[in-house]
């Protein structure tokens, strides 16, 4: 009876569509590099379930500081925006950090992405591209 549960159960897993197919897990290989660390230092048992959760709120806090110097970088004379964009961002916290997810790095590559395309568009107004050699 139990065979024929777990091959039903497997049939029906087998025919559902992959949710990670249309983007790479890289939160999974940087958690997975997390856990591993964790295990290093000498965390066990229950407590490394904790570690990994820790991260996402490292990835918050990256967040905010990245948040911060692209506002610095797009308004440079607005001194409020400076502060109100990050303080707004921790006081308001995303949900896609409260659980570990495939999407937890997404806020966080969509802002350093905007901010070095917005580099590049005021280095391009410039002329100056000699940054985008160092990148590359």
């Amino acid at each position: 009876m139990r065979e024929l549960q777990f091959e039903r159960r497997l049939n029906y897993w087998l025919t559902q569509p992959v949710t990670e197919a249309q983007s790479p897990p890289v939160y999974y290989a940087v958690a997975g590099v997390w856990y591993k660390l964790g295990a290093l230092l000498g965390i066990k048992d229950w407590a490394l379930a904790y570690w990994v959760r820790f991260l996402n709120a490292i990835l918050y806090g990256v967040l905010i500081w990245i948040a911060f110097f692209f506002v610095r970088e797009v308004y440079p004379q607005n001194t409020f925006s400076c502060v109100a964009v990050p303080g707004l961002l921790a006081v308001f916290p995303q949900d896609v950090f409260f659980g570990a997810n495939r999407d937890i790095l997404s806020p966080l590559l969509v802002t350093v992405a905007l901010l070095l395309l917005f580099r590049a568009i005021e280095k391009e107004k410039t002329g100056d591209l000699s940054w985008l050699r160092e990148v590359l």
